[in-house]
């Protein structure tokens, strides 16, 4: 074995997995990269409680098992979906190919007054899109914080995340077979490793994966997030989409006139209803998500966060000015600050 040449996967996902970096090293060598990896978490450092540790399967049920969750068939080509109580599914369909995910689960913890059992390791936890999304839902409503429960076989076909987000996926229970292609291009690499209970993957932004479940009652909590490393990819994502609706709607004879300010703003609807955000949300995302940063992150990761903030924002401006409102634009044009940005001055690793 003298001399072999470390293969990609191992370089990449080193067995035994090793312990989650501090925040820095984490930043250094895995945010900013936009690098996956997969690691050992402590029941303690995910904050998880002692009932539930035991018996996540029967502390579940005992607080859900009459609410309503998403379930949808395993290996079912168009992926039906469903909703039905929690309890019901877990003792007649749990077997018969459903598989609960895409579940709100904390936001469900928080809006029936429940201390949610876990909690979102200081790794991950510069995350400017849930606090966003709490501003406008109501307590307990929708957002990118998830738990996912299968039986043995169930999957998640290959996709990449929301929004070009990144994501972390804890697993409480169970074992995981999963499957990586590379950045915007998965022809290039295909990484197949496993996941076993008490680790954490990061899966970056842009990089395609698929998830099988290898033993019954698989259950894992995942958080979708966006932060500086990743606005730049989230927001080309954004206008990848808005190419897209404009390529449509020229297909249907509805093309753009001169200063139509009419129709900015109903690709801006489109674009809503297709992602969830319009242009207008996502500069109101980055601006309350670098605030939130200000006051809790030290000054070089700051500053490398506002540079990326500050060349999307830029961007927006130029582009999108028609369909921002008065406030909005002031409020763009006090942030950013014009003289400081340069596209040399704080770069994505992988660009």
């Amino acid at each position: 074995m003298e001399g072999r040449e470390e293969t990609t996967k191992e370089r990449l996902f080193p067995k035994p997995s090793p312990q989650l970096p501090n925040s820095a090293v984490f930043r250094r060598d895995y945010l900013i990269p936009n690098r996956p990896g997969c690691f050992t978490v402590s029941a303690e450092a995910m904050g998880l409680s002692k009932e539930f540790m035991e018996d996540p399967v029967g502390w579940i049920i005992a607080h859900f098992g009459d609410r309503e969750v998403p379930v949808s068939r395993k290996g079912s080509e168009e992926q039906e979906c469903r909703e039905d109580t929690l309890r019901h599914w877990y003792e007649e369909l749990r077997q018969d190919e459903w598989y609960l995910k895409d579940w709100n689960f904390q936001s469900e913890c928080e809006g029936l007054g429940i201390e949610p059992p876990y909690k979102c390791p200081p790794q991950f936890s510069d995350d400017w899109l849930n606090p966003y999304w709490h501003s406008i839902e109501p307590k307990g409503g929708k957002d990118y914080r998830f738990m996912y429960w299968g039986s043995e076989g169930s999957t998640t076909p290959n996709h990449f995340d929301v929004m070009m987000s990144h994501s972390w996926s804890y697993n409480v229970r169970g074992r995981k077979a999963w499957k990586f292609g590379a950045r915007e291009n998965c022809k290039e690499l295909s990484i197949e490793f496993e996941q076993g209970p008490g680790e954490v993957v990061f899966v970056p932004s842009g990089w395609t994966h698929s998830v099988v479940n290898l033993e019954e009652d698989t259950i894992s909590i995942n958080h979708n997030w966006f932060c500086g490393p990743n606005i730049r990819r989230v927001y080309a994502a954004f206008e990848a989409d808005v190419a897209e609706v404009i390529r449509n709607l020229h297909g249907f004879g509805v093309a753009r006139e001169p200063d139509a300010q009419w129709y900015d703003e109903h690709v801006q609807l489109i674009l809503k209803g297709n992602d969830s955000m319009d242009i207008t949300m996502l500069v109101d995302c980055i601006l309350m998500g670098v605030e939130k940063m200000q006051e809790a992150c030290e000054s070089s990761w700051m500053k490398y966060s506002l540079d990326q903030a500050n060349m999307v924002l830029l961007d927006i401006l130029s582009k999108y000015r028609s369909v921002l409102n008065d406030t909005t634009i002031d409020t763009i044009s006090n942030f950013v600050d014009f003289g400081s940005v340069s596209c040399g001055s704080s770069t994505i690793a992988s660009e």
